[in-house]
């Protein structure tokens, strides 16, 4: 099984585009926290994942996805490769493709997480041939 749940931060949000074939396109990162137990001291990690979105969904939620807020995103993880801008060596980058997606931030004043509905997103909506998507490649502008 190839799935993929993070619970965390955005990081970095792009602005929403389109593939050459005008099909919406939205990619951000997620930061995800843990506490690591390292030689009897806490150490604080963080892991970055790579996150795209495509469709009608990635087109409506864009105004909303701002970094910092506390997300969930459910999908499969993707590897692309492309061709470095400087000398053209082969390189290959990863990325959540998401299928779900939840803002997870708890409601000032309350213990009670204020969770969105659940923005979920068939795996058709990736654009159908790989080289169709190549303006939003993450290894292409190091997001």
């Amino acid at each position: 099984m190839n799935r993929q749940q993070i619970l965390g931060n955005l990081g970095r949000v792009e602005p929403l585009g389109y593939t050459p074939s005008g099909t919406p396109a939205l990619k951000f990162s997620v930061a995800s926290n843990e506490t690591i137990r390292r030689n009897g001291q806490n150490e604080k990690h963080t892991e970055w994942f790579n996150c795209k979105m495509y469709g009608k969904r990635a087109e409506s939620i864009a105004p909303y996805v701002i970094g910092g807020k506390k997300v969930y995103v459910d999908g499969p993880t993707r590897i692309e490769k492309y061709a470095d801008k400087n000398g053209g060596a082969d390189r290959i980058s990863t990325y959540v493709l998401v299928d779900t997606f939840e803002f997870a931030e708890k409601k000032e004043g309350s213990g009670t997480s204020q969770s969105q509905p659940p923005v979920n997103q068939q795996q058709s909506a990736e654009p159908a041939a790989a080289g169709d998507d190549d303006d939003w490649g993450f290894g292409q502008d190091g997001l």
